[in-house]
């Protein structure tokens, strides 16, 4: 563990279920890092004609009106491990109309080590990264300009766990103590909620995963090793459900809660560009494809949780059951959009912003988004999909646990090291 002190498409089920074998294209991928473009790499050898799809499809999928003209190698590096918020990249309908789409996509999971923000230009390729604010924090420093394109997760989905005793108790109550977070983004949502609730610098240690590849471990919060944990409403806060029953707690022993209200809420995951890609009249269309395939994914999977959740299955250690349970969480923090899913708000960035800065995370005011890609592919698709969920409706039947004497929860993650504390970067 790392220590942080305070203050340092289609219709619902069209091309899924014959497209999960297309899946395991891009699951080879994730064995290791997929090279950044210029690297080269096994889909550029292996990609179909321009147009062609990987695996045929009942209908178009709507996307693919915005391909670029020339195919082009987009490389999306990761900040998390793989998990819902993720799956919509590479869902079976996703890969297919990625590749339709005159794209050959190749994803980065996080290593420890590996510098996020390495670039190497090549032509006809473009890299984008899929984080929150904090985490492309220091892009600057590396030498990128980077803007904000679209958004994945809708809002911040941070949530604070806590044993059900100190469930009422003020953040303040944290003083001195440890608390775990599942990712880094998540770490630096709960430092700004502490530093917002009074707290001073050093007050609290936060503590993340050593690699943040990994599944998120929760025994540090079910053995009280640590007071809290800052975790992602829809896999982090079902990860320690799910553990709490294998390890016959009763899941009722924790109780989660919001670290904001809901009219303030923060963004969480956004897609980043270079603004010089974005600017760039041969890149600007192929980014613009991959927010359309995106969304389309994200709006089909909506109608379609169990086909989805069965295709992220393959690359989750979760059950399909759970993963079920944790997408249609996800589509609560999507839907229903005023502008439309993968538009930015103004208000909603501001207050991200603000928030990240006086947490002291170093870089965000050199940040900047725009929605004008976003804006080309909601007024392509909008016709066609139903971008701001106006017709989405949460499910009501499908609980996260099974019930008593139904069977078990999913297996309990694997168990990793104790934490160890360093400072921060």
């Amino acid at each position: 563990m790392t220590g942080l002190p305070i203050g340092t498409g289609a219709a619902a089920r069209v091309g899924i279920r014959p497209l999960l074998l297309a899946i395991a294209v891009c699951m080879l991928l994730l064995a290791c890092r997929p090279p950044l473009a210029g690297e080269g790499g096994d889909l550029a050898g292996a990609s179909l004609a321009p147009g062609a799809t990987a695996l045929p499809t009942d209908t178009p999928a709507p996307a693919v009106a915005l391909k670029p003209t020339t195919q082009t190698s987009i490389s999306v590096q990761l900040f998390r491990g793989f998990g819902p918020a993720d799956a919509a990249l590479q869902y079976g309908q996703a890969l297919d109309s990625y590749t339709a789409s005159n794209i050959v996509l190749n994803l980065a999971t996080p290593l420890v080590g590996y510098d996020p923000f390495t670039v190497q230009p090549a032509p006809d390729s473009v890299n984008l990264w899929v984080g929150t604010v904090a985490d492309v924090a220091g892009a600057r420093a590396k030498g990128l300009d980077l803007v904000a394109v679209g958004e994945v997760t809708g809002r911040d989905p941070t949530v604070l766990v806590l044993p059900a005793k100190q469930g009422k108790e003020p953040l303040t109550s944290l003083k001195g103590k440890t608390v775990l977070a599942d990712t880094a983004g998540a770490a630096a949502s709960v430092r700004a909620a502490l530093v917002a609730a009074g707290l001073k610098p050093g007050d609290v240690t936060i503590i993340t995963p050593d690699d943040p590849s990994a599944p998120f471990d929760p025994s540090q919060l079910l053995d009280g090793t640590v007071a809290a944990a800052a975790v992602s409403d829809y896999d982090g806060w079902a990860r320690i459900e799910e553990a709490a029953v294998a390890a016959g707690t009763d899941p009722a022993a924790f109780v989660k809660r919001e670290l904001r209200p809901a009219d303030a809420a923060l963004l969480g995951e956004l897609i980043w560009a270079q603004k010089s890609d974005v600017a760039d009249q041969a890149l600007a269309p192929a980014i613009t494809a991959f927010l359309a395939v995106v969304a389309q994914t994200q709006v089909a999977c909506a109608k379609a949780v169990e086909d989805c959740a069965g295709a992220a299955a393959s690359q989750s250690d979760r059950t399909p059951e759970g993963l079920a349970w944790s997408i249609d969480q996800l589509d609560r923090l999507l839907f229903p959009s005023a502008d439309g899913i993968l538009h930015i708000e103004q208000a909603a960035w501001d207050r991200t912003v603000a928030a990240m800065a006086a947490a002291d995370i170093a870089g965000v005011d050199g940040l900047t988004f725009t929605n004008t890609l976003t804006d080309a592919v909601i007024a392509a698709l909008g016709p066609q999909l139903d971008l701001k969920g106006a017709s989405f409706t949460p499910r009501d039947d499908l609980p996260l646990l099974p019930s008593p004497g139904a069977g078990s929860s999913s297996a309990p993650s694997p168990a990793s090291p104790a934490p160890k504390e360093s400072a921060a970067p």
